[in-house]
């Protein structure tokens, strides 16, 4: 006013808040867009989700490009009351955006990515883990595979080799334990007869495919009568030492006949 200057109009943007309502701050969270760049956050769920922090369009739509975004932005629809941040909403967004991405492109993103971080090398058959005991070497259809049975699951890039290490490293640890489930009634003797058994079955299995897998394993539980899950629990496990994991058929096909064979070997000698 003094300079005679046409004022600005000003704008209040709504404060950032934890989800107990206290201002946003590093002790509960990570407070920068960098932060989640480093965890992996695909950058248009990240837009998406902070647009989206004090402000709405005003109806159900909740996905937007940057384009629409411009488009549909208005101060008049930005909130006065504080927007509190949520991680399970961001992990949304992130989730839809990975799942729209084909397998080959998010495993592109995935191999900069790691490769970024430093975690993971070219090799002369392609990459690998390296800063990980015993990687295995794989080429870009390989992971490939690996990334499309995980990409349901994946909220962020990170999350990635935690959920999916089994595919990119041998020799496996993990307690006998896992190879048993009381509820499915699977003891050591079971688990021990489902691995020897399913050994058999899979040695001489010529067409290496999920569907082939699919085919005399669940003849394996029809001839030894017993459930479904007496012989793919012990299975899955010993493929991928883990509770939880894409499913037992779709593991081993990736994973490959040699590489099935020796894991049950594994198995069978924790038994």
């Amino acid at each position: 006013q003094a300079f005679g200057w046409k004022l600005p109009e000003f704008a209040h943007l709504p404060l950032l808040l934890n989800p107990d309502k206290s201002k946003l701050s590093k002790r509960q969270c990570d407070t920068a867009v960098e932060d989640y760049i480093q965890k992996g956050y695909l950058p248009e769920a990240l837009v998406n989700f902070v647009a989206f922090l004090g402000w709405n369009p005003g109806d159900e739509r909740e996905i937007f490009s940057l384009k629409e975004l411009v488009k549909e932005f208005s101060l008049e629809k930005a909130q006065k009351a504080g927007a509190v941040f949520n991680l399970e909403k961001l992990n949304w967004y992130s989730g839809m955006y990975i799942r729209e991405l084909s397998a080959k492109d998010l495993g592109k993103k995935l191999i900069h990515f790691y490769e970024k971080k430093k975690l993971l090398e070219k090799t002369d058959s392609g990459y690998a883990f390296t800063q990980f005991p015993g990687a295995i070497p794989f080429d870009e259809e390989y992971f490939e595979k690996g990334v499309g049975l995980s990409q349901e699951r994946l909220k962020n890039f990170e999350e990635f080799y935690n959920q999916s290490h089994f595919f990119f490293h041998e020799d496996l640890e993990y307690e006998k334990a896992l190879l048993t489930h009381e509820k499915m009634k699977v003891d050591s003797a079971m688990a021990k007869k489902a691995l020897e058994e399913s050994e058999k079955v899979l040695k001489d299995l010529k067409d290496w495919s999920e569907e082939k897998i699919k085919e005399v394993l669940l003849e394996l539980v029809q001839k030894l009568d017993v459930k479904n899950g007496q012989v793919l629990w012990p299975f899955r496990a010993a493929l991928t030492g883990e509770n939880f994991s894409p499913g037992a058929f779709e593991c081993a096909e990736v994973l490959g006949k040699e590489q099935t064979l020796k894991r049950i070997k594994q198995g069978l000698g924790k038994l």
